[in-house]
């Protein structure tokens, strides 16, 4: 099931790239930023805005 899903993301990606348009798909850049580690205030509102899923 694992290699089956690796395909069918390969493809898609190369579909997007290729210019197809797909009504509730598209995919993008992701960007990776570091918090100060002594600003807990700051941590904390990331977390709250953007979820537990977007840190490490």
């Amino acid at each position: 099931m694992k290699n089956g899903i690796k395909k069918t993301d390969a493809e898609l990606k190369s579909r997007l790239d290729n210019g197809a348009q797909f009504k509730h798909i598209s995919y993008g850049e992701s960007n990776k930023q570091s918090l100060a580690q002594d600003d807990e205030a700051l941590k904390k509102a990331f977390v709250k805005k953007y979820g537990w899923q977007s840190v490490e």
